[in-house]
């Protein structure tokens, strides 16, 4: 079955120009710092605050290849405040939209967020030659919530023909001062981070359909990016979660295909493909993605195999294989006893047992009444003897097999 290609806005040159010439990088860490590893081989160190934008960082040569991957919402400035001051300027006879651009970039990293957007959208006004004033105008509308208005600048740059760093940002944000970053959050568990550019700009278009349930247009977007982005695990991984969350699972399927348990981010994508497969009714397919999934642990984030083996689990259990799935929930019960609903589907903690105390209070209760019927039994006795019903030797004997043991005798 051919993947169906969703309708969105068609990518323009520039996003086109970008692909492929600025890697995409994956990270895992927490809000505000987090370590990223470039799949063109840097270590990326970005600090930032919270809010979708931009993020300043610093860059080293590492070896080996892109690690780990996970979605942190991470929504920042987009430089340190310290470069403001050597930021250049522009001159006397500029023409307005670069003065307005330069105000706005200013405004932005002051924290003047209304100022900055003001400035964004003149210079936006007053420019057809560049697509960063529209770029910027759309981040800052996007931390607003104003997600209409975001969407209208950042369409715009997707459909230039315009590619990213334009003129503006090579004047006024020049990458010898500062590298500047968009983080994008996409789906639940990828994060991307990239440059500044057509690229990002795209990418975080995607992220905002999200946001207000325009699957179709987001999806559209990322089929278009992985046509000429073959190669890259984030966005396949990413079109995935959109796709499972739309409801495609044939389409699932067929963007995981090729998607091998060599990551992290790799791994991501296979439990929705496993979950996929599930859903159609397949699941020894599901059980057999699950489980190469949990060939290789060394080096893996603890929280993503844990998902793997319940999801494993699930299906055994929803496919009648009872002790294959006790197992796996059994195990995953040892390490983390309040995972999801693994203790109901264990019956443990349903029996309802009484307190201690009144186990305590019970058997008080029980030995009070053992006394009572033992001195019960001895009164009769005696009023036997009394009676001249039984010989006093008689009643002797009886007395002490009731006092030994507390039974009555034949």
């Amino acid at each position: 079955m051919a993947l169906r290609f969703r309708r969105s806005i068609k990518i323009g040159p520039g996003v086109r120009l970008n692909v492929g010439k600025k890697s995409l990088g994956v990270s895992t860490g927490t809000k505000g710092l987090r370590y990223s590893v470039n799949t063109s081989g840097r270590a990326t160190r970005s600090i930032g605050l919270p809010g979708t934008g931009l993020s300043s960082v610093s860059t080293s040569k590492i070896g080996g290849s892109a690690g780990k991957a996970n979605r942190q919402t991470a929504k920042s400035p987009p430089i340190s405040p310290q470069p403001r001051a050597v930021l250049p300027k522009p001159g006397m006879f500029a023409p307005g939209y670069e003065k307005r651009f330069y105000e706005g970039v200013q405004a932005y990293l002051s924290g003047d967020l209304q100022k900055a957007l003001i400035a964004f959208e003149s210079a936006s006004s007053g420019d057809e030659r560049n697509a960063s004033d529209d770029l910027f105008a759309g981040v800052v509308a996007h931390k607003f919530g104003d997600n209409d208005k975001a969407i209208s600048y950042l369409e715009k740059v997707v459909a230039s023909v315009v590619e990213l760093p334009d003129e503006l940002m090579a004047k006024y944000l020049p990458a010898s001062i500062a590298e500047i970053s968009l983080s994008i959050d996409i789906t639940p568990t990828v994060k991307a981070t990239v440059p500044a550019s057509s690229l990002g700009a795209c990418l975080l278009l995607a992220e905002i359909y999200q946001e207000r349930g325009s699957l179709e247009e987001a999806i559209g977007l990322l089929q278009q990016l992985s046509v000429d982005a073959s190669n890259e695990i984030a966005l396949k991984v990413a079109l995935c979660d959109l796709l499972f969350e739309d409801g495609d699972a044939d389409g699932v399927i067929e963007a995981s295909a090729d998607l091998e348990n060599d990551s992290d981010l790799a791994l991501a994508g296979l439990v929705l493909r496993g979950k996929a497969l599930a859903q159609l009714g397949l699941a020894d397919a599901a059980c057999a993605v699950f489980t190469s999934g949990l060939k290789k642990t060394a080096g893996r984030d603890k929280g993503l195999l844990t998902e793997v083996r319940y999801e494993r689990a699930a299906v055994y259990a929803a496919s009648g294989k009872a002790s294959q799935a006790k197992r796996d929930f059994e195990r995953i019960y040892a390490d983390n006893p309040s995972y999801r609903d693994v203790a109901a589907r264990l019956d443990i903690g349903t029996e309802t047992r009484p307190p201690r105390d009144s186990q305590t209070h019970a058997a008080k209760s029980a030995s009070s009444g053992n006394i009572a019927e033992l001195g019960e039994k001895l009164r009769t006795l005696t009023s036997l003897r009394d009676e001249g019903l039984i010989t006093p030797d008689e009643f002797e004997s009886k007395r002490k097999l009731l006092l030994s043991d507390g039974r009555e005798p034949d």
